[in-house]
């Protein structure tokens, strides 16, 4: 049966090459393709080249070389240069601009063109008070964001800290959130610490009392007017009566204030001190009145 070799066997329906042929079926071949037609070692199933931008590589960005702060340091009324030297891969005309950012992304101002080949952006103390409405107690610092950006929108950044300190003299200076300096011993709105309110009564007159001393609250002449009808003989026993002490620090260094009648002891009108907190109530037949220094 010699002459039936390579020939092509159909009795199940499939095709299969004999002892003569090749499966047509088969995959492999000269040229290396696979069942889709794709080579090997060259493209993949899109056609698209291995290392172009499809791939993700990064684009090209600015590249910060390096960044400066003059001076490190700023008080009120001062003002602080940030200088940046950047470059790019496509040469510098590829940057197209550069801010400096507070920390949540407010801006302080743009970069510009600077002698040398660098950029700078000048920022007054006001300024990075406004946008970033700092606190600190002593010294503070802000960290600056600088970033810089070419027309395809591929950016860089980095940060530079700028120093903040006060110099008026305070004892206890600070800035709480209005880019004032104050003195934490004796501001009567920001007394000991940032937030700490103190009451000032009968302001600009002799009587005044109350506000900020020594970092604390001073103390004030009670609301009460003390007549001839209440139970108290002297300013100790009205004070401790408050749960307080008898203190001889209100007005001009007074335990107690004496007025010619409750309207006057009321208004804080026409009256007179005494720094004695046990000295006994004279009443005058009943129209003086009192206000005790209690703390």
């Amino acid at each position: 049966m010699g002459e039936e070799t390579g020939a092509v066997e159909m009795a199940t329906g499939e095709v299969r090459a004999t002892d003569g042929g090749a499966d047509p079926n088969a995959s492999g071949g000269s040229n290396g393709s696979d069942e889709d037609g794709s080579t090997e070692g060259g493209s993949d199933e899109d056609g698209s080249d291995e290392g172009d931008a499809s791939t993700g590589e990064p684009e090209a960005a600015p590249m910060i070389l390096s960044l400066s702060v003059e001076p490190p340091s700023i008080t009120v009324g001062g003002t602080v240069t940030v200088a940046a030297l950047v470059t790019h891969p496509a040469g510098k005309q590829a940057i197209v601009g550069g801010t400096l950012e507070s920390a949540d992304g407010q801006t302080y101002g743009q970069f510009a063109y600077a002698e040398g080949g660098g950029f700078e952006v000048a920022v007054a103390w006001d300024t990075l008070a406004e946008v970033d409405a700092f606190t600190f107690a002593g010294e503070g610092s802000l960290v600056l964001t600088v970033s810089f950006f070419d027309a395809s929108g591929a950016m860089t950044a980095d940060t530079v800290d700028v120093g903040l300190y006060c110099d008026g003299g305070e004892s206890r200076p600070a800035v709480c959130g209005d880019g004032t300096c104050v003195d934490l011993e004796n501001h009567a709105e920001q007394c000991g610490q940032c937030g700490t309110s103190c009451e000032v009564q009968a302001a600009g007159t002799q009587f005044e009392a109350g506000g900020c001393g020594g970092g604390q609250c001073l103390p004030m002449w009670q609301d009460a007017c003390i007549v001839q009808s209440d139970p108290w003989s002297t300013c100790t026993e009205y004070c401790a009566a408050q749960g307080l002490t008898c203190s001889a620090t209100c007005g001009a260094e007074g335990a107690r204030a004496r007025f010619l009648s409750a309207d006057h002891c009321e208004g804080f009108g026409v009256g007179a001190f005494s720094d004695l907190c046990d000295l006994a109530f004279d009443f005058n037949g009943g129209d003086d009145a009192y206000r005790c220094c209690c703390g």
